[in-house]
């Protein structure tokens, strides 16, 4: 979703997000059915508990004038989906569902209880439907990345190593070892990946290093010597973790990056940061 624009889309953007949000599934539709039914079946307290609580949804997350209302106050465009999370879609589907099958007897509750299975199963997108693939580890990330996690560590002469990945990387080192610091943090790494990078951004005191960095390792721009020194010093990234087909390694020992250690699909390059604390880094970027 960090494509949509509210500023672009104005009312349209709720049904922009929403696509994105429910992709196969029709799980928001067997919401609102559930929250019909509640309306007009359930029992006091039942309706007590949802239907306040839907109402609001209503008027507010998923009213189509209400992200525009609050991005006069807020940049919501890449965060507006959480407000989703707030719908008990898992709390009152399966309730109403339940419910459906308590009113009905004999033939008739094994029939509906057919039809639902057969509506779930044919409206949703499974995370196992073309079969299930074990884990590699207990840490359900590649086992490479767990491999150039201790070759950092091994490498470094400091307890928190920082590094510049790619960006698939980049999201799962921070999942799994949080004491490698990431030279760029989730938000600056979508937005330098997602929007063209701006020779004025590159420059800019706020975030110029991060986005020189980013537009080095995942658009393979060729910055001058002191421009892409000056990102490596001023962010204290000490490594840069690339895939072996990746274009850029020329440019990286042109740049005076040595090679640091080697897996089976990615090569470590090391560059021998001057001055670890810079004043001008105001922010450790962590893997939270």
């Amino acid at each position: 979703m960090q494509n949509v624009s509210v500023y672009q889309l104005g009312i349209r953007f709720i049904s922009a997000c929403l696509d994105y949000y429910n992709g196969m599934n029709a799980y928001l539709v067997f919401y609102v059915a559930s929250l019909l039914f509640v309306g007009l079946k359930g029992d006091r307290k039942v309706r007590e508990i949802f239907l306040p609580s839907g109402i609001m949804l209503l008027l507010t997350v998923y009213n189509p004038f209400f992200p525009i209302l609050i991005d006069r106050f807020f940049d919501i465009n890449k965060e507006y989906y959480r407000f989703f999370w707030l719908t008990p879609i898992t709390i009152l589907v399966p309730y109403g569902g339940v419910s459906v099958l308590e009113m009905e007897e004999g033939k008739k509750k094994m029939a509906a209880a057919f039809a639902l299975t057969v509506i779930l199963i044919f409206t949703g997108d499974y995370i196992y439907k073309n079969g299930y693939t074990k884990a590699e580890n207990p840490y359900k990330v590649p086992n490479e990345v767990i491999e150039v996690s201790r070759m950092l560590h091994q490498v470094s002469e400091v307890e928190t190593p920082k590094a510049m990945m790619e960006y698939d990387f980049n999201m799962m080192m921070r999942q799994y070892d949080p004491s490698i610091l990431l030279a760029v943090g989730r938000e600056d790494y979508i937005n330098g990946v997602t929007y063209e990078i701006t020779e004025e951004q590159m420059n800019s005191k706020e975030n110029g290093f991060l986005y020189r960095l980013v537009a080095v390792m995942m658009r393979g721009e060729e910055l001058e010597k002191e421009k892409f020194l000056e990102a490596l010093e001023g962010t204290n990234t000490e490594f840069f973790v690339i895939s072996k087909g990746n274009l850029i390694q020329d440019y990286l020992i042109d740049m005076g990056l040595t090679k640091a250690g080697e897996t089976k699909g990615h090569i470590l390059y090391r560059y021998n940061v001057k001055e670890r604390e810079n004043p001008y880094v105001d922010n450790i970027y962590t893997n939270f």
